[in-house]
């Protein structure tokens, strides 16, 4: 609730991202994480961000949100092969 207004909060909201992105970062191949935009989405879809808006926001159990989370990972993997 008070995120936006918290430079507290923020920071370790920051810090936490960077750690996840800096893991992603390690777990793909650099010829694909080439490709800006399909890493940014795959960024995206990983992220707590997009699992807590399935949650609160559109109201998804954990197994919903999943499954959406898991349907977008795989089709951007689709794509690259």
């Amino acid at each position: 609730m008070h995120r936006q207004r918290s430079p507290l909060l923020n920071h370790g909201l920051d810090a936490l991202t960077l750690m996840l992105r800096a893991r992603l970062e390690g777990a793909v191949p650099p010829d694909v994480k080439a490709d800006h935009l399909w890493f940014e989405q795959l960024d995206l879809w990983l992220s707590l961000e997009a699992y807590g808006r399935l949650r609160d926001r559109q109201r998804q159990d954990h197994a919903g949100a999943a499954q959406v989370i898991e349907a977008a990972v795989a089709a951007l993997l689709a794509a690259k092969n």
